[in-house]
């Protein structure tokens, strides 16, 4: 009786575990597949069906179904690429962003970057979800690493990097002979690129721009203007950097001073707006203090915002700067503000400014996630980031002395002693926060206390679904047979 009942139980269960896996074929022109999740045409008879332009032409191949007005290959069972936005799987040479394209390798489709026909597209930016998932791709114009933007798109390094500023890049030195890490090459007080402009040898320093009356060094200025300017009418490069006085005047750098050059200044020294004509740190917040380059006036690192003529950084790299930038912490060229919490009503920027973009809000979400794996600090008195930060999100928006969203938070008590919240993930709108005790390594944390609050999440999804009650109840039927006396 026994043995009838084990092999009832394991034919009840091949039953259950046939019905389940059944579930995940899919069923597609060419027939039913068991381990596919999405129809897509037979690649093999794409070009084939293509070209049967004709409805009845397309009927004489097997291998084809007239659809839309034109003929397709007959549909297969894949595994295709799962699109993280949508959670549907993609197929093959479906695109997901700009550069993002689905790609059959080893007989399993991933995403794989592809910029290829694409103008201006030198890199591709993933942009991921806050668990990771690639959710879009954009083009950006700048190069990958060791490679910079030429004439015919991205070039390796040395074909576009000039490392000692005579105007010629590395790889035209190598060309021609001259010393890459030298504006000099020969000594004659000219730089190699200046003697390149006006037909001299820059390996030859008796072949160097001639002098006149006016100009008894040949650096392009006169006597006169040499005298007024300090400079010796008779030394082309009075300071000895390797650039002639007449190209460090043409380029804004001082040529009584070997440190300033246009190596050294690629932009021209700052001049102030000032007194002492000099950008000091307490100068350098607007771009108006200073009159040359869009560097000027800024501290090292940061450039001038065209838009409020602040000076600010570019955190993402992607050519827009962190204060004209609605998303600072993700490369966003397009700038795309679907939900209008940028900007207040009387057009000022709302305190969301910098990660308000629909980029940044597709990376961060709100801060208070249904897993639980941010929280907004400034919901607990006192409390500081810690981990990653998050920014500003529309259930955490920017305040005076805000801390904003992070992984998490933490406080310090009167004895020293780290004060810590871990947050519970959010069911049916609430979440429990519990308040732990800790040393102030950190560790040894001891729970004082829990609190709920309110939160953004899903309703439970209910576990017990007809598969896994019959289950359950087969493995107790079992279970009570067998163990019965």
């Amino acid at each position: 009786m026994k043995k009838i009942i084990l092999i009832s139980f394991l034919f009840f269960a091949a039953v259950l575990y046939y019905s389940q896996d059944s579930q995940a074929a899919i069923c597609c022109d060419s027939g039913c597949y068991a381990y596919g999740n999405v129809c897509c045409g037979n690649p093999q008879y794409e070009n084939v069906c293509s070209s049967l332009i004709t409805e009845g032409l397309c009927k004489t191949n097997s291998n084809c179904k007239w659809k839309v007005n034109e003929c397709q290959p007959l549909t297969i069972g894949m595994e295709g690429c799962i699109n993280a936005n949508t959670g549907q799987p993609s197929c093959p040479n479906e695109r997901l962003g700009e550069c993002f394209v689905c790609t059959n390798r080893n007989n399993k489709n991933r995403w794989v970057e592809d910029r290829l026909g694409i103008p201006d597209c030198n890199a591709c930016n993933e942009i991921k979800d806050a668990q990771g998932n690639l959710i879009n791709s954009e083009c950006d114009s700048k190069c990958p690493e060791g490679y910079d933007v030429c004439t015919s798109g991205c070039c390796p390094i040395d074909i576009t990097i000039d490392s000692d500023g005579d105007g010629l890049t590395n790889e035209v030195e190598k060309q021609k002979g001259t010393d890459p890490n030298k504006a000099d090459t020969d000594g004659d007080g000219f730089s190699d690129g200046e003697e390149i402009e006006k037909g001299t040898d820059p390996l030859d320093k008796n072949n160097k721009p001639a002098s006149t009356t006016d100009d008894s060094d040949g650096d392009g200025l006169t006597n006169n203007e040499e005298v007024d300017l300090g400079t010796d009418p008779n030394k082309a490069d009075t300071d000895g950097d390797g650039f002639s006085d007449g190209e460090e005047i043409e380029k804004g750098t001082d040529p009584l001073n070997p440190i300033s050059n246009p190596a050294t200044f690629p932009g021209g020294i700052p001049v102030c707006n000032d007194e002492d004509n000099e950008c000091t740190s307490d100068e350098s917040c607007r771009c108006s203090d200073c009159n040359e380059g869009d560097q000027a006036g800024c501290l090292d690192g940061l450039v001038c915002s065209k838009d409020r003529k602040v000076c600010t950084g570019d955190n993402d790299g992607d050519e827009i700067l962190n204060d004209d930038d609605v998303c600072i912490e993700i490369a966003d060229k397009k700038q795309d503000d679907g939900d209008g919490d940028c900007y207040l009503d009387d057009g000022e920027r709302s305190p969301l400014f910098g990660y308000c973009g629909d980029a940044c809000e597709g990376e961060f979400g709100l801060c208070e996630s249904v897993y639980g794996d941010k929280q907004c600090c400034d919901s607990i008195l006192g409390a500081k980031g810690s981990g990653r930060f998050y920014g500003y999100t529309q259930d955490c928006p920017k305040i005076e002395v805000g801390v904003g969203c992070w992984s998490s938070c933490f406080n310090v008590d009167a004895e020293g002693n780290v004060i810590k919240y871990e947050s519970g993930s959010c069911i049916d709108g609430k979440k429990i926060i519990k308040e732990l005790k800790c040393n102030s390594a950190g560790e040894n944390c001891v729970e004082q206390s829990r609190f709920e609050e309110s939160c953004f999440g899903i309703p439970l999804v209910p576990f017990f679904t007809w598969i896994n009650i019959l289950t359950t109840i087969g493995i107790l039927f079992a279970y009570y047979v067998f163990r019965k006396k």
